[in-house]
């Protein structure tokens, strides 16, 4: 139903415009047959293409719908998923940094466990670990401070919504990156002395225990989405725990 929804309505403002399928196609810089391939039914645009077709037709996710105002649900699903969208990518630019730090740090812990200093592993731990904690706190008031600003750069000025949703996630998400640099710690640490497979578990555990907090939680009226965002942080806090018990094993 919201397939045929999105087609009808893009053909209906297409004309409205008085441009043609191909034209507009080159104008969103896709290739000549992508809103042929839209109207016809074999596909639809991904999020972050139906943020720039709206933009190309100057308005918001909600005008979009405005010819489905029986479904005001539709609406928020539609500006919640396009709000996650664009805040995935501000995260995964965010804590990029930590997965170079991972790296460096798992060749720094891998040279010396191959020497069998375990001492110097011990204090690099504690100055890793530190390093880790400023950092995340610079990014975690950087994101959390900047949200809609930040969200401003991916979706259009008039979705507000968007970019209330958004923010939203990027305040809870961003002031728990300390979270996501501590995995990417131990996914070094693990790395470094040959226990690759516990990187998998961690992943697995994050993972996991995430899609099942985020149904969990959201299920709750009180909570809703508010718990799918939530859920992101606990994973990562619970496969640090579990990392942290394992890896105090190995170096104790």
């Amino acid at each position: 139903m919201e397939g045929q929804i999105i087609r009808e309505r893009i053909t209906e403002l297409r004309i409205s415009k008085g441009v043609s399928e191909y034209q507009m196609s080159l104008d969103l810089g896709q290739n000549r047959t992508y809103i042929q391939g839209i109207s016809s039914g074999k596909a639809l645009p991904s999020m972050d293409s139906f943020l720039k077709i709206c933009d190309y037709f100057e308005i918001t996710p909600s005008e979009f719908f405005e010819m489905d105002t029986k479904n005001p649900q539709l609406l928020h699903q539609i500006a919640v998923m396009a709000a996650f969208a664009a805040g995935v990518k501000i995260d995964t630019i965010a804590y990029s940094p930590f997965q170079d730090f991972g790296n460096a740090f798992s060749t720094y812990v891998a040279q010396n466990y191959g020497a069998g200093n375990r001492d110097r592993i011990r204090r690099g731990i504690l100055t890793a670990g530190k390093m880790i904690f400023i950092f995340s706190l610079l990014a975690s008031c950087i994101v959390s401070f900047l949200a809609p600003d930040l969200m401003g750069f991916f979706v259009p000025e008039t979705a507000e919504e968007v970019i209330a949703v958004g923010s939203h996630y990027l305040r809870i998400e961003g002031s728990c990156y300390l979270g996501i640099g501590i995995l990417f710690m131990l996914y070094g640490f693990y790395r470094a002395v040959k226990r690759a497979a516990m990187s998998v578990v961690l992943t697995i555990l994050s993972l996991g225990s995430r899609v099942v907090l985020a149904y969990v939680l959201s299920s709750f009226p009180e909570i809703g989405v508010t718990g799918i965002w939530l859920s992101i942080p606990i994973g990562w806090a619970l496969a640090d725990m579990y990392g942290i018990i394992k890896g105090y094993k190995l170096v104790r």
